[in-house]
């Protein structure tokens, strides 16, 4: 592993830079975990990905800080490092290392290292931006000679995309799935339209219904007849009779907000997010499927220069583990010298919702053919 690389995509080049110029009075390592004093602060880090320091970027602002990088860059430390870096990018499971593959984008590799194998990630980001293309060209990449892709079209927007679906997936057929009928076998991507968060859920094994108070609070009430283990839920059952080895949501979002944006219907919505992707995330784990769940984006509307943020909250964040954010428009954290076409979009990672969000973005066009990378 290329620490230094991996440190300055999760980190950020400036903090890098920063921790070169610092010096490490003493330290104590264990099997675990190390402790050092660096100036005036002390660092822990263990090989989990937990850290801690009593600066203000660690303290307040949970960033790991350039007190954390010095310690991981010293080449003493290099096991405990990498052990770090795979826990916070997500990289431990059951013993084993999680497998990256190729987006097909250069400028999307460069800062998420790839799709994780096994793992759900979110696509978010504003109307029109181009979410439901670049996660359908994705997974046209990434599961290439390995099954088919089946998407749940929750926005019954599948006949705008279909011409897309043809670009990416040459030589598959499309069938729009009934359930209680057999699936073709072949190359196939399978469109399933769900009505409502009511069918959402019962496709992940989780009965319930909506309950409306007479002041208008929406609850989600559960039913009995909920299923605990993933490989009896209808969603694993279509998966394994198509040969799925891909599953693309589109959108999360769109049967929540039914719900409306009531603060008093905020733990219905949170109670569905959680349901869903909780099931999403065993059934793309267990399967060891390529899985993305495309969500739309909420703006703090007190400072429109704060970061993006998937709609959805505490809901979503617990269950994925990394987001990438494609931008239809020039963000504030962009250099504002630098000049590009309107049909050029920046993409950002985030790997895990408790790092800074704004690591790193890479740029890509989206052309008559799909994305490709843009050359700056």
């Amino acid at each position: 592993m290329d620490i230094e690389k991996v440190l300055g995509l999760v980190a950020g080049q400036d903090v890098m830079e920063r921790a070169k110029q610092l010096a490490i009075i003493n330290q104590e390592k264990t099997e675990h975990s190390i402790m050092a004093k660096i100036g005036e602060h002390l660092v822990e880090v263990t090989d989990a990905g937990e850290y801690s320091c009593d600066c203000e970027d660690a303290l307040y602002r949970k960033r790991i800080c350039k007190h954390v990088v010095k310690v991981l860059l010293d080449p003493r430390n290099r096991d405990i490092a990498e052990e770090f870096l795979r826990a916070v990018m997500g990289g431990k499971k059951a013993g084993k290392f999680v497998k990256f593959h190729s987006s097909g984008l250069k400028e999307i590799d460069k800062i998420s290292m790839g799709i994780p194998e096994g793992y759900l990630i979110a696509l978010f980001g504003p109307p029109e931006s181009g979410k439901t293309i670049l996660a359908y060209q994705i997974m046209g990449n990434v599961i290439k000679g390995k099954g088919n892709l089946l998407v749940l079209d929750t926005e019954r927007a599948y006949p705008m995309y279909e011409m897309w679906l043809d670009k990416f997936f040459d030589g598959y057929d499309i069938h729009i799935v009934e359930l209680g009928k057999k699936l073709p076998q072949g190359n196939y991507v399978y469109v399933y339209q769900v009505e409502d968060i009511v069918e959402l859920l019962s496709l992940h094994g989780k009965s319930a219904r909506v309950k409306v108070s007479d002041k208008g609070k929406v609850e989600l009430v559960p039913d009995k007849g909920w299923t605990i283990s993933i490989r009896d839920t209808a969603i694993y059952e279509l998966c394994e009779n198509g040969n799925v080895a891909g599953i693309i949501y589109d959108s999360v979002t769109e049967p929540v907000e039914e719900f409306g944006t009531a603060q008093q219907n905020l733990g219905a919505r949170n109670q569905a997010y959680k349901w869903v992707l909780t099931t999403a995330s065993k059934l793309v784990e267990s399967r060891k499927m390529f899985g993305i769940a495309i969500f739309h984006e909420t703006v703090n509307p007190t400072n429109p220069r704060d970061p993006p943020k998937i709609k959805g909250g505490t809901g979503v964040k617990y269950n994925i583990k990394m987001a990438l954010y494609i931008s239809r428009d020039r963000t504030s954290h962009t250099p504002k010298t630098e000049s590009r076409p309107k049909h050029v979009r920046e993409v950002w990672v985030a790997r895990h919702f408790n790092l800074p969000p704004w690591v790193e973005y890479g740029e890509i066009e989206l052309t008559a053919q799909g994305f490709k990378d843009w050359r700056r």
